[in-house]
């Protein structure tokens, strides 16, 4: 099977003439983020302490972030089984929002609760993944894909107004690829 006939990547417009015919070359693959929502809002029920809880309508909402990503990858002599190769790493951003209106009861009283707040996550992802793609018409391809990643959150913010009760709340490991 011959090379393919386009890849989608900025490298063949980026790089001099000598890249066009190497079996190895850098990408660039800008692009966007969205944080998917749950789709159904449900009443839900939090126990704070025996005696305390709050009851409300949580309404969660994704926006839109930043991605941005650099790797190399690697055409194989011969592509029976794997086509190429490709290594890289990557800026992700994931954010959202999230409003609540709701019932505080504590004890024979009851009142009502109402918040809303945002988050913002910034994460670094290091990947590797082996590939085999099918040429099925002119500059259209099948392509399967095997590989590894790493995503390490470094940084973030959230910022909530209006009601927050007390509750510890676990933070979970800053890397995301772990065993579950």
């Amino acid at each position: 099977m011959s090379q393919p006939k386009v890849l989608w990547t900025a490298s063949t417009r980026t790089f001099s003439a000598r890249w066009q015919n190497e079996a190895e070359r850098l990408y660039f693959a800008p692009g966007l983020t969205y944080t998917l929502p749950r789709f159904k809002d449900k009443e839900e029920t939090v126990n704070i302490a025996p005696d305390t809880s709050i009851a409300g309508i949580y309404d969660p909402a994704g926006k839109l972030g930043m991605y941005l990503e650099a790797g190399w990858f690697l055409f194989t002599r011969d592509p029976v089984i794997l086509d190429y190769w490709d290594v890289g790493v990557a800026y992700k951003q994931l954010a959202g929002k999230e409003s609540f209106e709701g019932r505080y009861a504590f004890g024979d009283s009851i009142g009502s609760a109402a918040g809303q707040g945002t988050f913002s996550d910034q994460h670094l992802t290091v990947h590797a993944n082996a590939n085999k793609f099918f040429q099925t018409a002119d500059y259209q391809f099948i392509q399967l894909s095997l590989g590894a990643n790493v995503d390490w959150r470094f940084g973030g913010s959230r910022d909530y107004e209006g009601f927050a009760f007390p509750r510890t709340q676990r933070s979970r490991r800053n890397s995301l690829g772990r065993r579950m």
